[in-house]
């Protein structure tokens, strides 16, 4: 199965978790709702987006009760333009200080909690830590996060170090870790580090591939709670305060055009 399909398979499975006795948090459905607003045209029975790419947020941020659970939906078609555009509906997440939360800040990898063998200094494209044998070898995508903590309580953790391309290797008693870029600042020898990935870049709800020209609509279900870690669809990621609602287009050409309706977040049971 394809990693269209999957997404497409699971996001629909989580949408029939709750029954739909829902209390609408918000409706979107007008270009002030987004916060670049120039780019969606008002029609006289919806909005719609021209280009062969596009990611919306919300003007408003929400706050989601975590005892509750979010319906997010909305409907869309391709107005115009070649088949093979693909639309994501779901959310951008941010702290307790309004700074959007990255995947790569909350994407811990489980179990490669370690500690620095020594000290790493301002310039060093190598570092060593004590043991990375629970670490991915293999994603071109790791980072070394310095000053964690075991319970995951420091996530979202911004403090991090891009690793190479097959750059974790084992030297005796240590791990060495070659970085992409020369380390910026000291850390001291002992320093609680874990590896973290990069990501899906949002909270991804609902997804449609090849959006048909008749109007589908989109729906997912996500979990006003947080995860401990990673970066999952189901629920709110470490860390978050408050989120936009995000709809995003990818693979669309220049003279794309996708109609949008009736998108809105209601509470479920």
């Amino acid at each position: 199965m394809s990693f269209a399909s999957k997404m497409s398979a699971g996001l629909l499975a989580a949408a029939c978790v709750c029954s739909l006795a829902a209390a609408e948090v918000i409706s979107i459905n007008e270009p002030a709702d987004f916060l670049a607003p120039q780019r969606v045209v008002k029609g006289e029975e919806a909005i719609s987006v021209k280009g062969y790419y596009f990611v919306l947020l919300s003007s408003k941020t929400l706050t989601l009760d975590p005892a509750k659970k979010y319906k997010i939906s909305g409907d869309f078609r391709l107005k115009e333009g070649e088949a093979g555009a693909n639309m994501y509906l779901g959310f951008a997440p941010y702290d307790a200080e309004g700074k959007e939360i990255k995947a790569v800040a909350v994407n811990a990898t489980p179990k490669s909690d370690t500690v620095l063998a020594k000290a790493a200094i301002t310039g060093d494209t190598m570092i060593q830590v004590r043991d990375a044998s629970k670490w991915d070898t293999k994603t071109k995508s790791g980072f070394v996060a310095f000053d964690t903590k075991p319970d995951y309580s420091d996530l979202p953790n911004r403090d991090l170090a891009a690793i190479a391309p097959d750059g974790i290797r084992q030297n005796g008693d240590v791990w060495e870790i070659t970085l992409k870029k020369p380390m910026t600042k000291d850390v001291a020898e002992g320093t609680d580090v874990r590896q973290q990935k990069a990501g899906a870049t949002y909270i991804y709800s609902a997804y449609k591939a090849n959006l048909p020209q008749e109007w589908v609509t989109l729906s997912g279900v996500t979990a006003g709670s947080t995860s401990q870690f990673g970066n999952t669809n189901r629920r709110l990621w470490h860390g978050t305060a408050s989120v936009r609602v995000m709809v995003s287009m990818l693979n669309g050409k220049p003279n794309t055009v996708i109609e949008m309706k009736n998108i809105k977040v209601e509470e479920v049971e």
